[in-house]
């Protein structure tokens, strides 16, 4: 018979390292098909994760399901790296750019909260529409005010656990793109920031460029004044000289 092989380094034998075990199991490497099949099994279970507090049975099916798919995982390995991806999910929320290359699961993680959050507000304005039909009909049954405050309590708990988990996914949808506008602008300010220095960084060399030019320039008047002196003192010598050749053949 085959023994079982599950996706995380041996820890040894003997009972002493069941603890180290357990720290390996939730740091051992997932595949992308693997992660996928995660994924995908998280996926069809998410309803009934917002619906519920505890979610340990939940984890023990998606742990059942990715072992139906070939990859055995733990519940808390599954629970672990799902953590580690909503994780890297909104970290790639609060900024812009290729999502997809740095972190290939992006979309897959984008259609899950999607999806809840279009199931929630189709479940949500369902419930109440429930709700408020139940407290006309109790209403009428009972035929009067006291019925009326005895029935204010239309929706179950399982409603009021939707509306919160609807409201906490807004508020973070809200936060997630605060943290984007955030990130835009600064990086806005650090493009108009660099802007400024090249701005100014051209400036400085167009300026010692300038006083570059006018020190040259300066230069060359002053050569030029040189040979010109020393050109005027060279003629002034020949003609001298030839005057005297002159006075002497005559």
């Amino acid at each position: 018979m085959e023994v079982p092989r599950w996706h995380h380094r041996e820890g040894g034998d003997g009972g002493g390292g069941s603890r180290g075990g357990g720290e390996r199991d939730r740091m051992a490497q997932w595949s992308f098909e693997e992660t996928r099949e995660l994924l995908a099994s998280r996926a069809e279970l998410d309803r009934s994760f917002v619906e519920t507090k505890r979610n340990k049975h939940l984890w023990a099916a998606v742990s059942s399901r990715m072992e139906e798919r070939g990859f055995r995982r733990t519940p808390d390995q599954c629970k672990c790296k799902w953590k580690n991806l909503i994780t890297r999910y909104k970290g790639r929320e609060a900024t812009e750019g290729d999502a997809d290359r740095q972190f290939p699961f992006y979309d897959d993680m984008k259609r899950i909260f999607s999806a809840r959050v279009e199931n929630l507000t189709t479940e949500n304005w369902a419930e109440t529409c429930r709700g408020d039909e139940q407290e006309i009909r109790k209403k009428r049954k009972d035929g009067g005010a006291a019925a009326a405050g005895s029935s204010g309590g239309g929706g179950s708990s399982s409603s009021k656990q939707v509306k919160i988990a609807l409201m906490e996914l807004m508020i973070w949808q809200s936060q997630a793109e605060a943290m984007r506008m955030g990130a835009s602008e600064e990086r806005e300010a650090e493009r108009r920031e660099k802007e400024m220095e090249c701005r100014m960084a051209m400036e400085s060399l167009a300026v010692e460029k300038a006083v570059v030019d006018q020190g040259w320039r300066q230069r060359e008047e002053e050569r030029w004044v040189r040979e010109e002196t020393r050109a005027r003192r060279w003629d002034g010598l020949v003609s001298a000289l030839l005057e005297r050749l002159g006075r002497r053949g005559s």
